[in-house]
């Protein structure tokens, strides 16, 4: 068993509320998940909110409950194995790591809109049997390919996989758009800086970088499938997208260089598989087509779904 950590924007609403709703849902009903925490930025809160594990909506003062959607609070209140946390600001990896430190475990950390199809987890339960004492795990996500016209999944290359009659596709080949780390705490830290916050353009790429310091960092998404569900995501064009942080406007390049001279460094992880014996290996012979066009394109298919 594991345990499961995410974030959420207190103000998420609309469409992909119920997009995220069916990940968390669909979560706590996966085998090898034991228990879900989310962690809800909300500024101005009392300290003695600050680390504390609410199991209950009453734990909530009416002046911070009525920020909750009344979904979320449903969730908390009907669910034994989920818990919220409540901090000030977007929270950091070291926030995360902070709190997951005091408890001794295997953990999964994630973006709150993926989840991990129940068909595959055999091969979730042997990443999780993992020797994490020097192995970090992190995935590539997969994402649903739409058929119609301009849907962001058609403009860049990706392995790709079916389950249950649809195409998902990896967000290119180069191990980028990772929202999974699977690790064992208490994390490794000498000579890092996690203070990178998580949802930043380009957070996955550094906090790899960070990661790698101290781990062997892996990506076995070939066989360990995360799917991220957020049918109108927008991939951003990096040559005139326009960043804020801290309230100061950069354009994507200033920004990756302003944190380059902060030491955040960007990372890609290779994608790789997992073998009979847990251990990772490296594949470099799976083949793709990098047209762009998703009818052009070879597709590799998986049959771990089924």
């Amino acid at each position: 068993m594991v345990k499961l950590i995410t974030t959420l924007n207190i103000n998420e609403r609309g469409f992909h509320m119920e997009e995220i709703l069916y990940c968390l849902y669909y979560n706590l009903k996966h085998p090898l998940i034991n228990d879900i925490t989310i962690i809800f930025d909300i500024k101005n809160i009392p300290e003695k909110y600050e680390y504390k594990l609410l199991q209950s909506s009453c734990e909530i003062a009416d002046e911070f409950k009525v920020k909750f959607h009344p979904s979320f609070l449903s969730l908390l209140d009907n669910n034994n194995n989920i818990f919220f946390m409540i901090t000030k600001s977007r929270p950091t990896y070291k926030y995360i790591f902070d709190y997951t430190n005091k408890i001794k475990d295997i953990w999964i950390l994630c973006n709150v809109d993926i989840y991990y199809p129940h068909e595959n987890k055999s091969y979730l339960e042997q990443a999780l049997s993992t020797n994490y004492d020097n192995t970090m795990i992190c995935l590539t996500r997969y994402d649903k390919i739409i058929y119609k016209r301009g849907h962001y999944t058609h403009f860049h290359d990706g392995y790709t996989l079916t389950y249950k009659n649809n195409t998902y596709k990896t967000q290119r080949v180069n191990g980028c758009s990772i929202d999974t780390w699977i690790y064992k705490s208490p994390i490794k830290d000498m000579d890092c800086n996690y203070n990178i916050e998580l949802g930043r353009i380009g957070c996955d790429g550094m906090m790899n970088y960070q990661l790698s310091k101290n781990y062997n960092v892996i990506n076995p998404c070939f066989d360990v499938i995360s799917i991220h569900n957020h049918k109108q995501h927008k991939i951003y064009n990096t040559i005139n997208q326009f960043v804020s942080y801290y309230n100061v406007i950069y354009k994507y390049s200033d920004f990756i260089k302003m944190m380059q001279q902060k030491g955040f460094l960007l990372k890609n992880i290779g994608f790789s598989c997992i073998d009979k014996s847990n251990v990772v290996k490296n594949v470099n012979n799976r083949k793709i087509d990098h047209k762009k066009k998703v009818h052009k394109q070879k597709k590799m298919v998986h049959f771990l779904l089924k």
